[in-house]
């Protein structure tokens, strides 16, 4: 089964609108139980390596990213293909958008334009 890892801000909806655009498993941390930081951060690198594509959403409500862009990092180092969803308005993460494989200037544009890579 093709798998999807999730990464971007958690405080509101725009991971289930992708959820319902992809047929496919998620990786979602916001699903994840509560735990300490170490555990967290095993739970995270290890569902990047278990993913076959990273979908990344820099909103413009997510005021810091820097966890986003080490999970970018972090999956493109295991050569993962990357899609990043950056919000027009947002400026700077040069290198985010320089290692994304697919880049979306909305999350509308997404929605209506994305096609996973397992069904290209």
């Amino acid at each position: 089964m093709y798998k999807i890892y999730l990464a971007g801000g958690m405080v509101n909806d725009w991971r289930e609108c992708v959820k319902n655009k992809l047929d496919c498993f998620c990786y979602d941390p916001c699903k994840i139980k509560k735990c300490d930081s170490k555990e967290y951060i095993k739970w995270d690198m290890g569902a990047i390596k278990k993913s076959d594509e990273i979908v990344a959403y820099l909103e413009n409500s997510n005021p810091f990213g820097a966890n986003m862009a080490l999970e970018i990092g972090y999956a493109k180092a295991l050569n993962k293909y990357i899609v990043l969803i950056i919000d027009s308005k947002r400026k700077g993460f040069s290198m985010c958008i320089e290692l994304a494989d697919e880049i979306y200037d909305s999350l509308d544009n997404f929605k209506t334009k994305y096609h996973h890579k397992n069904n290209r």
